[in-house]
Formats: structure tokens, C-alpha cells, sequence
């Protein structure tokens, strides 16, 4: 008998039916309690983020090396457990994060957390190009919809200078990035907005995807989209 077949009986569900094993409420309750201030890492590249590496440095970069430590769950995932909540809140606000050079997915864990939720990564986009008449807060708060899941915006329309708006968007990984759209304002002429990403890493420069670079793309060079803009 194979090894290969050895492991696959394993997966025979032998003992299902048996009485089911109670554990004590105390017990659960104490490893809810040890764990209640955790954070899940969901990487967009896992043949460039080492789960291993992650798990030995991430705390380092975080600046918090003494205050947690990590698990690897398999899958592209890592577990982070805080000793406190103001370290785990501290890591959030920073963020978005990064490894290797490659975006992370950042998230406070809790039961039940959905895989559609561990795709997403809070980008503050800088958005140019709005002509100054057609600027105020309830354009802005619609230009933010069109763009995606708005999070928060960051515009003041007292400001003195506004050389561009910001809005936090909640990208899903599997949304390839644009960098400029578009818009017509009252009419049927063309007005180009510039949106750059802050803290943006490693992505595909023919398709805008944040999980390849571009020799690993498959589009073609017929199907690349236009994707010219600032550096």
C-alpha cells in the first residue's frame, strides 16, 4: 500500500457517528478569552510570500516583535495573536500592508470570517482631475461610489489647497487596479481623473491585477488595457 493511499484512508469518516466529546465551557472560554485579539494575513502572492517569513518578520515590521506572535493556518493565511487590543488597532490604522514587495489582506480575526472579506485590502486613493466647479462633498462621495466600496473620504471644502481628494476604498484582490477612469460632467465630454494608491506595492502593469506581475500575466499585448498615467 502507497503512502498516498495510506494518508486518503484517513479522510474515512470512521467515528462521526460516535457520541459527541463535550468540552468543558471554562476551557472554551479561556482559549476564546487567550485569543481574542487576533489578526488574520491573507497573501495575494504566495509564490512570493513565504507563510514562514511572514510569520518571523511581520511582527518586526509592525514594530510590535514582543507584543505577539504568529501561526501559520496554510492556504496563503497567517494568524497574529496580540497581548493587547491597542497593538492589534495600531497595526490597522497603518496599514495597507506589504511583503516581499507584495500586497497583504489585513483583518481583525473573528468567528465566522468570510473569504470575501479576507480579500480585501483598505486603499486611500489620491484622486486628481476633478475640475474646481464641479468640487464638492457630495461629488466627491459619488466619484468615491463609482470608483468602489467607500470606506471613508478625506475632503474639506474649506481647505485652502486641494490639489487632489482622498478616499479609502475597500479593493477586493481579484479587482484588477485602474489609475484612471473616464467621467463626463453634465455633458458628453470626456474629463480624465488620476487616481493613485497609496502605500501601493508589486502589481501588473498590462492588467492591473495585484497577484501577478506582468511576465506572469496572460493577457496578451492585444488584450492589455490602456493603462497610460503618472509614474
Amino acid at each position: 500500500m502507497s503512502d498516498y493511499v495510506r494518508k486518503s484512508l484517513q479522510n474515512l469518516d470512521l467515528g462521526i457517528n460516535d457520541v459527541p466529546i463535550a468540552l468543558p465551557a471554562a476551557l472554551c472560554g479561556q482559549a476564546v478569552n487567550a485569543n481574542r485579539y487576533s489578526l488574520i494575513v491573507s497573501v495575494v502572492n504566495p509564490r512570493k510570500q513565504n507563510l514562514k517569513a511572514i510569520v518571523n518578520q511581520m511582527p518586526k515590521i509592525w514594530g510590535f516583535s514582543d507584543d505577539c506572535r504568529g501561526r501559520v493556518l496554510g492556504n496563503g493565511r497567517v494568524l497574529f495573536i496580540f497581548k493587547t487590543g491597542e497593538s492589534l488597532q495600531v497595526v490597522l490604522r497603518r496599514g495597507p500592508w506589504a511583503f516581499n514587495d507584495w500586497m497583504l489582506s489585513v483583518h481583525r480575526w473573528y468567528p465566522n470570517i468570510s473569504e470575501e472579506t479576507m480579500k480585501i485590502i483598505p486603499f486611500w486613493i489620491q484622486v486628481r482631475g476633478i475640475p474646481f466647479q464641479f468640487l464638492n462633498e457630495a461629488m466627491v462621495n459619488y466619484i468615491g461610489d463609482q470608483i468602489g466600496d467607500v470606506a471613508e473620504v478625506d475632503f474639506d471644502e474649506n481647505a485652502n489647497l486641494v490639489e487632489f481628494i482622498r478616499i479609502c476604498v475597500n479593493w477586493n484582490v481579484d479587482v484588477p487596479l485602474r489609475f484612471q477612469r473616464n467621467f463626463q460632467f453634465g455633458g458628453d465630454e470626456n474629463t480624465i481623473l488620476k487616481f493613485k494608491y497609496e502605500r501601493l506595492r508589486n502589481f501588473c502593469s498590462k492588467c492591473g491585477c495585484l497577484q501577478h506581475d506582468a511576465k506572469e500575466c496572460p493577457l496578451t499585448f492585444d488584450d492589455q488595457p490602456d493603462m497610460d498615467g503618472d509614474d
